[in-house]
Order: C-alpha cells, then structure tokens, then sequence
C-alpha cells in the first residue's frame, strides 16, 4: 500500500487496464510487469528503510510529496543516459498505440525505483529533492553505476545461485549510488543547488578522492567495450565501486 500509494500508481494502473482491445494484450502486460517491478522494489525497501514501527499514512505523507516532484521534472533532473533512454522506451509504446502521457510514466518507473533514496537522502542532508536527484542521478551516469544496473538486469541466469547474485549486484548499485551521493552531498554542506552547482560539488569530490574516481571509470569503461558482460566481471566491478566508498 505504501508502495503503491507514495509512488501515485492506480491512475496508471487504470489507465492501462482502460486499452483493453485497443492495444495487442502483450503490451499491457509489459506494462502491468513493470508497475510490479517498481512495486516489488519499493515494497522491500519501505520495510529495510521506513520508520519503525510501521505507520502505513504517516510513511505515505512522508515520502509522495518528494517522489511527486521527482515525476513532475524527471526530464529536468535525471542524466542525459537515462533521458534518451526515456525518449526511447517512450516511442516504443506510443508506436504500439499506447497513448504518449501513459507511455512517458511507464518508460520512468525504472529511473522513478530510486525515488525513495533521493526523497531520504534529501530530507537528511537539507538539500532540496530536486537538487538530490541531480546529484544522484549524475553520479549514477558519470560512475558507470546505470550501466551496472542495466548489465545486470540484462544477464539471464542458468541457477537459483547466480540469479541471487544477480539481485545482490543491482541492490548493492542503489545503495552505492545513495552512499556516494551522500558523500557528494556533505561536500555542499546542505542548501539549495542548481544544476550548475550539482555538477560543481561532483566535480570538488571528485578532486578529493585523490584519483580513486578514475580508476573506478576505467573499470567501467573497459567492462563496456567487452563483447560479453558475465557475472564475474559485474562483481567485480561492483567491489571496485564498494571500495571507492571507503576511500
């Protein structure tokens, strides 16, 4: 319930079961599957990261305001990787007759799955949530992490075992990306950030990590230009990003 609700989802939910017969049923469904993947996501985080005891409205009226301003200016905020590949998913489904406004919603919810640490980390640093989200969705395009989480997700796995791993990979990318976006942000020391002073406080921690940044990018990078991406070489990379935290 909180899942659904901070996130606004049973208008979306609606309006895909209202193209009953006017869109191929192979398409809703996609399109149902991805609103319980964000729910699914959100529905463990909520209970690793709300309040104790659980207070279902009060968490509700915590975190919906936040993650409504990440909706109504996601174009704005995220990275310019994530926005082409909004634009992209967007197309695919307005070209399959899905109508533009409820194709832009579904093609966000992936980037929207980090809704709930942007509002979090926000309301702890005294940095706005747009702000945040500029940060962090920076440093999850500029550190290679969106491509991680994509690699990842891109892997079919053969056992139970590696399918875990899987999942370990991509939880583990969200909470690298919010650690370091904390880290980021403690630089700003709280406040009001434009973009220009997002990309300013990324670049002065940078600086500060004494060339551990780099070495994480080249990883990254040369992980990209493989041919096939495996298990061992994404958990690797997920260390190499799990020791930048400690630098």
């Amino acid at each position: 319930m909180i899942a659904r609700d901070a996130f606004d989802l049973r208008p979306v939910w609606r309006d895909i079961e209202a193209l009953d017969l006017k869109v191929d049923a192979a398409v809703q469904m996609d399109m149902a599957h991805e609103l319980e993947m964000l729910v699914e996501r959100m529905t463990v985080w909520f209970l690793n990261n709300a309040r104790r005891p659980l207070d279902i409205a009060a968490t509700i009226g915590r975190y919906a305001p936040g993650i409504r301003e990440l909706v109504d200016d996601l174009p704005e905020i995220v990275a310019e990787e994530d926005r082409r590949g909004i634009a992209a998913q967007t197309a695919r489904l307005t070209e399959r007759s899905v109508p533009k406004a409820l194709a832009r919603k579904i093609a966000s919810l992936q980037v929207l799955a980090a809704g709930g640490d942007v509002v979090q980390i926000a309301r702890e640093s005294s940095v706005p949530v747009l702000d945040t989200g500029r940060v962090y969705f920076e440093l999850g395009s500029r550190l290679g992490i969106d491509w991680l989480r994509h690699a990842a997700r891109a892997i079919e796995p053969g056992t139970d075992w590696e399918r875990l791993a899987v999942e370990s990979i991509i939880d583990d990318s969200y909470g690298h990306q919010s650690a370091l976006t904390n880290q980021v942000l403690d630089v700003a020391g709280g406040g009001k950030l434009g973009s220009k002073a997002a990309e300013g406080v990324i670049e002065v921690w940078i600086a500060s990590r004494d060339g551990a940044v780099g070495r994480t990018v080249q990883l990254l990078d040369s992980l990209r230009e493989s041919e096939a991406v495996d298990l061992a070489m994404l958990t690797v990379a997920n260390g190499q990003l799990r020791g930048l935290l400690a630098q």
